[in-house]
């Protein structure tokens, strides 16, 4: 299993990334728990199988106080969201080393 967790930017709360000019604080932080089925076999440390990558991403808002009345579960689970949410708010691509090899191959 791999984890990325990063900071995000989004004062205004539109789901897009701030500039980085209108930059002041971080406002949430992502946590994506990636799994590829074909680990277990190859060792290797890159998901090669696009269709055998699992995600699990979440984005964790960051807050002083803490109003947060719900089971620990409960509370992941309100703040799942989706890979793409966090590569729009981040600019990061998963995967996206092999997506571009997937389309040369196809144009040869």
């Amino acid at each position: 299993m791999t984890v990325f967790v990063g900071a995000i930017t989004d004062t205004n709360n539109n789901g897009i990334a701030d500039d980085a000019d209108d930059t002041t604080q971080m406002t949430h932080f992502f946590i994506v728990f990636q799994k590829c089925q074909e680990w277990a076999t190859s060792g290797n440390p890159h998901c090669e199988d696009v269709e055998s990558a699992e995600y699990v991403p979440f984005i964790l808002p960051v807050d002083r106080k803490d109003y947060n009345c719900l089971k620990h579960e409960n509370y992941l689970l309100r703040h799942t969201a989706r890979l793409r949410d966090i590569e729009l708010l981040t600019g990061f691509e998963f995967n996206a080393h092999i997506v571009k090899r997937t389309k040369l191959i196809d144009a040869i």
